[in-house]
């Protein structure tokens, strides 16, 4: 819940505080509403009106998300709101991690249904646990990036390097071999 309420203050305020600023750019650059010459003149009055309003209401729900979800319990949280606490997890739920696993080459036909919970839940406390960046070092990558009026925001040395994977090889960035070539490079702490 709490993370919930970070989240939404967050783009609250980030929407607040930067919707005037970024009217102001869109005014300056003469990016308003372009009105056509075949329309009633009760529409003239939006020519000039700034858009693009929708990138700043996205990148506060990113910002939001970003202070409320990084670093924290999302995987946990994740399964509580999808009926799937990892102690809960039924003989289904069980089929279908040991098959995700086993694809990405752990072998699980020795372990207990039991123990396969418990490393689910550890798998979700790692995530909350281990996250390379803070929510707070998030925001401040973000928003940095937005000073700098980069059109691309890379946050995280993971993303920075999944990007340049993803840019040196396009065509296998789907296939199960690049998620195998993510983990022996160390990225996402090896969790399949």
């Amino acid at each position: 819940m709490l993370s919930l309420m970070e989240s939404g203050g967050v783009a609250f305020l980030f929407s607040l505080f930067v919707t005037p600023l970024w009217i102001r750019f869109l005014t300056r650059r003469s990016l308003g509403q372009k009105i056509h010459e075949d329309v009633p003149s009760t529409h003239l009055v939006k020519a000039g009106t700034p858009t693009m309003g929708g990138v700043l209401i996205v990148v506060s729900a990113v910002l939001g998300y970003l202070m409320g979800h990084v670093g924290t319990s999302i995987v946990i949280n994740s399964g509580i709101v999808h009926g799937k606490e990892p102690d809960t997890l039924d003989v289904e739920d069980l089929v279908k991690v040991r098959r995700q696993l086993a694809a990405d080459g752990t072998p699980v036909d020795e372990v207990s249904d039991e123990d396969l919970r418990k490393g689910v839940a550890m798998f979700g406390e790692a995530f909350r646990d281990l996250a390379p960046l803070t929510a707070a070092s998030a925001a401040q990558i973000i928003l940095e990036g937005v000073r700098q009026n980069k059109w691309r925001i890379l946050v995280g040395e993971d993303a920075v390097i999944v990007d340049q994977m993803v840019r040196d090889d396009p065509e296998n960035a789907y296939e199960p071999e690049f998620w195998h070539t993510l983990q022996s490079r160390g990225l996402f702490g090896g969790f399949g």
